[in-house]
């Protein structure tokens, strides 16, 4: 796992590209600190950090060349089935100098070009430059699992794995993207390839971006709407399920340096923890986190539990929370843009215990979609019950407030839309019409923002699901957008922000292309999500395990907010509020902030959370 950076300049000379590169690689060596380094010709520059994880030699440092010296890759991620893939460029005669697969990927390029990716099994964002066409591709992973930013003009194009290399170019300008704000306003992230800067965009999942000639195109490799259904019986796709999901934990313990799993003691946790201890050589280190975090969800005995009875070498963390403005200032750092999702601190402060220690981890991110484990999924697939409940939530309107009732309320309100889409971008979100941050911000910005819709992702891609029933679809847009843009951010950001590798079984490629395929009520059935994969497991998890209450990461920002993080927050936005481009109606603001401080409640909570995050964000600007 490493940083990737470069940019392909038809106006700067390559004295000026170098100092470029080297900037970015400065900037991002958090990410790769065992090994920094760069490569130019006449229009191209590529830098890259490497954390070393498989073949530590120098044979594995990159820029690297492929045996015909026609192609430069500098790649991020682990390629798992990369010794099949040598095995067979060895029948036909490629003479390697290491065992990376690094040299493996560049190699099968140089013999097939981008055809390769669909052998890929792994995650990944790289770039390929051939010297002979002038033609660069970056390319990324099916589900988006590793990042890479982009942007580019007439002149040149600049990539990085992370935002901040490229504004700290000073070669891109930081207007704002209020398509992409209007969509973190609801979502906590933006998405469609976009960012918060304008002149920014990120490669999607599953897309191969060439610049050639001054001009971008793009391509899908591969696609979530491709997907049949299995028509197996019950019990062989309990079968497959365990052959497909032991298969891709143990290719994924392939490594030179030492691997850990981080058990939370939930269903996918525990179900990595048991195939990883079954094929680990010697005993497996599991990491649970328990956090100082007033009113947090305490993980630890469960997964204590969980550790011993695979006979784990176990540790437990507990991390504080008392430098939390800190945090969120450094997490902002290195996301790049303002964030939503609260559980990047614990993810954070783990990582940063763990930092020196491990370099390596497993854990569980892509279970949820894939098997089906999210409320939302239980709600639509009782879909017609719902849309008849809604028409009566007048009813409940008089009753007093709670979050329970509340709850109910968004639900009922979220299944009085007609458009199917709209349900699904409501579902992804605590947010409602008439309350969300979108209605905390000034007019004017409103009236830039209403010019955009923040659901038109959501209404493009059910276009191509129509054939699945409602559950399935949203599994579907979850996996598509929530899953890279929030989820898969939030772990990469966390944990290579100290130069730890998280892999993600659940993401394998043949164990994700057979999970897509299972109906989705072989995954719900009644109250129980997930239900396929628990049945799967039986015989290999603990009851407790597979029969426990789902949890989420609990990270009380609502409660902080009214607590805690209430002076800091409230500073924060008065200086955002008093700068001439702010984003906030400063009245709503305050009105919002007080009544939390008398009553949180997770709605206002995670409204304020987003608000916070921007308003960090936007003072951080306006310092520089």
């Amino acid at each position: 796992m490493c940083g990737v950076c470069g940019i392909i300049s038809y106006d700067l000379s390559i004295e000026n590209r170098n100092k470029v590169v080297h900037s970015m690689n400065e900037h991002m060596k958090h990410r790769g600190p065992d090994y920094s380094n760069s490569w130019s010709d006449e229009t191209a520059s590529f830098g890259h950090v490497r954390l070393s994880i498989i073949d530590l030699s120098s044979n594995g440092h990159q820029p690297m060349e492929s045996f015909d010296k026609r192609y430069i890759l500098s790649f991020n991620g682990e390629i798992y089935n990369y010794k099949e893939i040598k095995r067979e460029l060895v029948s036909l005669g490629v003479a390697f100098k290491g065992e990376s697969d690094s040299e493996v990927l560049i190699n099968a390029w140089a013999l097939w070009g981008e055809s390769v990716v669909k052998k890929l099994n792994g995650i990944f964002a790289f770039s390929v430059w051939d010297r002979r066409t002038r033609d660069l591709y970056l390319v990324r992973d099916r589900y988006g699992i590793k990042p890479m930013f982009y942007s580019y003009d007439n002149n040149r194009l600049i990539f990085a794995s992370e935002i901040k290399p490229l504004i700290k170019t000073n070669l891109i300008n930081k207007n704002i993207s209020y398509e992409a704000l209007h969509q973190y306003s609801y979502f906590g992230a933006p998405h469609s390839g976009l960012s918060l800067f304008n002149n920014i965009k990120q490669v999607k999942p599953a897309e191969i971006l060439n610049f050639k000639e001054r001009v971008v195109t793009s391509r899908k490799y591969w696609s979530i709407e491709n997907i049949s259904f299995s028509d197996n019986n019950i019990n062989d796709i309990s079968h497959k399920i365990r052959f497909l999901m032991e298969s891709a934990v143990k290719q994924q313990l392939v490594s030179d340096v030492p691997v850990g799993v981080l058990l939370s003691g939930g269903v996918d946790s525990s179900i990595i923890t048991a195939y990883a201890s079954k094929h680990y050589q010697g005993k497996i280190d599991t990491y649970s986190v328990g956090f100082d975090f007033e009113k947090g969800v305490n993980e630890l005995p469960m997964a204590h539990k969980v550790a011993n009875h695979f006979d784990t070498n176990h540790h437990e963390l507990v991390v504080s929370g008392h430098q939390l403005p800190d945090v969120l200032e450094d997490l902002i750092d290195h996301h790049g843009v303002p964030f939503g999702d609260a559980a990047n601190i614990p993810l954070y402060l783990m990582a940063k215990e763990l930092k020196g220690n491990l370099k390596v981890v497993l854990q569980g991110d892509g279970g949820d979609e894939m098997f089906g484990g999210y409320r939302s999924y239980k709600l639509l697939q009782n879909n017609s019950f719902w849309n008849f409940a809604s028409k009566f939530n007048y009813l409940l309107k008089g009753f007093p407030s709670g979050d329970k009732l509340n709850r109910l309320l968004r639900v009922l309100e979220i299944f009085s839309y007609k458009k199917e889409y709209k349900k699904m971008a409501y579902l992804s979100t605590t947010d409602t019409k008439d309350n969300s941050l979108f209605n905390l911000l000034k007019k004017d910005t409103k009236l830039i923002l209403a010019k955009t819709d923040p659901f038109d992702n959501f209404k493009k891609r059910i276009s191509g699901l129509k054939n699945y029933d409602l559950a399935h679809q949203m599994m579907c847009l979850d996996t598509s957008i929530q899953l890279p843009n929030i989820f898969l951010e939030k772990v990469d950001r966390a944990t290579m922000a100290f130069g730890i590798e998280a892999r993600v079984p659940f993401l394998d490629n043949n164990l994700s292309q057979f999970a897509l395929s299972i109906p989705s009520n072989l995954k719900i059935r009644g109250r129980s999500g997930k239900w396929i994969l628990k049945e799967s497991m039986k015989d290999i998890i603990p009851d407790y395990v597979l029969n426990a209450k789902k949890t989420g990461f609990g990270v009380p920002y609502s409660y902080w907010l009214s607590s805690s993080l209430y002076s800091y927050a409230h500073d924060v936005f008065t200086t955002e509020s008093n700068s001439s481009d702010s984003f906030f109606d400063k009245e709503k603001l305050f009105k919002m902030m007080s009544s939390h401080r008398k009553r949180p409640n997770i709605q206002s909570g995670y409204i304020l959370w987003k608000a916070l995050n921007l308003a960090i964000w936007k003072n951080k600007l306006n310092e520089k």
